[in-house]
């Protein structure tokens, strides 16, 4: 009890220090001036007030039960998942520590970098599968380095590497005029792979046609038809007036919805560190969707229930950026939200589902992620597809690239979800595996939080309170 109540006491005590030196700052900066409209560039001030107030406040997780769902079907796919993901855990860490190997820098851009024999890499239940084009002992001795020597992994031998694949599809997108939802490397079929627009007449007839000719000549292509995918934000149904500052202690969930002022909804993706061009932090921010702020200034207004919380700081998608630093990859869909200081205190790394985010992963093809956004609650897939190009179109006018593809487990990421937080769950580890990006009746995708680590650090592994 007697070392208790001395834990108490050095808390206050630095909870006092700690208030006081932020007062410092603040005074010197001018930081509390509401009129000052460089807000933006003013240093980065630590607010720990009310910390203590709410360190030992009890949390109550939600326990998610078949009420939350439609069917019990959904529910038992729902739990089926929550058993998948775990025994999947040791062979996704393993993938993840491999792709960490390939991603370099490039003419200043951060690009993933495969050897020559790669070929992509997907899970089989608790094992994952390297492909290669030599699995010589000295190869496969190379990728054991890599991944660690007792990860579950095996190798299988194919025909083509993900750069000859590359390398022929890109010549081959170039020289088709039809309309294309997305393209990129199949791993399971060690090919091409195109979606087409199914809404669109020269799609459907170059796919009746392509699947005509390749039934008596071997292309490493195949063709798939889907509809557009929808990375609309969702439309505000009434407009609601921005209202004074009072966002509660660790409020900002993951998959709760905000709103670019004016103009629609989308999905908060989780709190965070914002890093500079030198990786240093420059403040607290939230990650979310670069889709909704094309043609956004800096400063654009961020709402959440009514209320100014943040500016946009930076966005990306497909190359088109802006904001305070031009992103040095062109990959993703993303943008980045400076708090202002009243809503830092909302700051959390929980999902608007109950679960705390504690690590990060990057999801092979065949890994089970699950999704939570503003529209949809929940929502689970199977990881088919990843570093895919959606090019634009009518519908999408914008370039995104090095985006997961998902096949839907039941309801799919919809209107109004762009942006909400993408995760694995293995027992007490909650792994961010990015952000919304988009997504179709069947289908949907999502921005890899490795593409972002750089611009911006989530509370996932963060050293600070969380509550």
């Amino acid at each position: 009890m007697k070392k208790l109540y001395k834990v108490a006491i050095l808390l206050v005590a630095m909870s006092l220090l700690a208030t006081a030196t932020m007062f410092v700052l603040a005074n010197e900066t001018d930081f509390y001036n509401e009129s000052n409209s460089e807000e933006l560039e003013s240093p980065y001030v630590i607010d720990v007030t009310g910390i203590l107030d709410h360190l030992f406040e009890p949390f109550e997780p939600i326990v998610i039960d078949a009420s939350f769902f439609d069917t019990i079907e959904d529910y038992v796919q729902f739990r089926e998942a929550e058993r998948l993901m775990t025994v999947q855990a040791p062979a996704v860490e393993a993938y993840s520590r491999m792709m960490k190997h390939f991603r370099t820098t490039v003419d200043g851009y951060f690009q993933l970098v495969f050897p020559d024999n790669y070929a992509g890499a997907y899970v089989d239940y608790d094992t994952l599968v390297i492909q290669l084009t030599d699995i010589s002992d000295e190869v496969q001795a190379f990728y054991k380095r890599l991944t660690g020597y007792d990860a579950p992994i095996t190798f299988k031998q194919v025909e083509f590497s993900v750069n000859e694949v590359m390398d022929f599809g890109i010549q081959f997108v170039e020289s088709i005029d039809v309309s294309i939802v997305s393209y990129g490397y199949d791993t399971m079929g060690n090919s091409l792979i195109i979606v087409l627009d199914e809404t669109a007449n020269e799609s459907v007839m170059f796919y009746e046609t392509f699947n005509l000719i390749t039934m008596y000549t071997s292309v490493p292509v195949n063709l798939e038809m889907s509809e557009p995918i929808n990375r609309e934000f969702h439309d505000l149904e009434t407009y609601i007036p921005i209202q004074p500052y009072n966002v509660q202690i660790g409020s900002l969930h993951g998959g709760t919805r905000i709103t670019r002022s004016g103009f629609g909804n989308f999905s908060i993706g989780i709190t965070g560190e914002i890093r500079g061009q030198s990786g240093i932090s420059h403040g607290q921010g939230l990650l979310t969707a670069g889709h909704p702020f094309i043609g956004a200034p800096r400063g654009a207004v961020v709402t959440w229930g009514g209320r100014e919380i943040g500016r946009l700081e930076a966005f990306s998608v497909g190359g088109r950026w802006g904001g305070e630093f031009q992103a040095r990859s062109i990959d993703g869909d993303w943008a980045i939200i400076r708090l202002n200081h009243e809503s830092r205190v909302g700051m959390t790394n929980r999902i608007q589902t109950g679960v705390r985010v504690n690590s990060w992963s990057n999801p092979p093809v065949g890994a089970i992620v699950r999704g939570s956004g503003q529209i949809n609650f929940t929502f689970h897939g199977t990881v088919t597809a990843v570093n895919q190009h959606h090019p634009p179109n009518t519908n999408n006018p914008s370039d995104v690239f090095g985006v997961t593809r998902v096949q839907a487990n039941g309801t799919s990421a919809t209107n109004g979800d762009s942006g909400g937080s993408v995760y694995q769950q293995w027992g007490s580890v909650v792994s961010l595996s990015g952000i919304v990006t988009g997504g179709t009746s069947t289908r949907w995708y999502f921005t890899p939080i490795d593409v972002v680590r750089n611009y911006f650090f989530p509370w996932a592994t963060n050293s600070y309170l969380t509550w």
